[in-house]
């Protein structure tokens, strides 16, 4: 009875944007110096370093993970994971020049 009363939706608009996804690893960026100034500025900043702070007091290794082998076969790996995501986070801010890989060439070291 009350539908002549209702207001009727306008349809809503969506558009998708495609993008590419950004595909930069913790070695290229480390290989940056204008990135690595701008995460060594972040990490001295008080606030950054309290939050990090409480992600390493929060870590999982404070619980005990009981239960069977695989089950704490589980949790060392997610606290492995959690040790290694805040390492990486931390190694951002300093600097390191990318690795070349080395190319083997079958040759006798004293044949020049």
């Amino acid at each position: 009875m009350f539908s002549f009363f209702r207001r009727k939706a306008k349809p809503v608009k969506l558009e998708v944007v495609q993008r590419d996804p950004f595909r930069l690893t913790i070695e290229e960026w480390r290989a940056q110096p204008d990135l690595v100034k701008m995460a060594a500025d972040r990490l001295r900043d008080p606030y950054v370093r309290l939050m990090l702070d409480a992600l390493h007091n929060s870590h999982l290794r404070r619980y005990t993970a009981t239960g069977t082998m695989e089950q704490k076969a589980f949790h060392l790996c997610r606290c492995e994971g959690y040790l290694t995501a805040l390492k990486d986070f931390e190694a951002m801010a300093i600097a390191s020049a990318v690795e070349e890989p080395v190319e083997s060439t079958f040759e006798r070291p004293d044949d020049k």
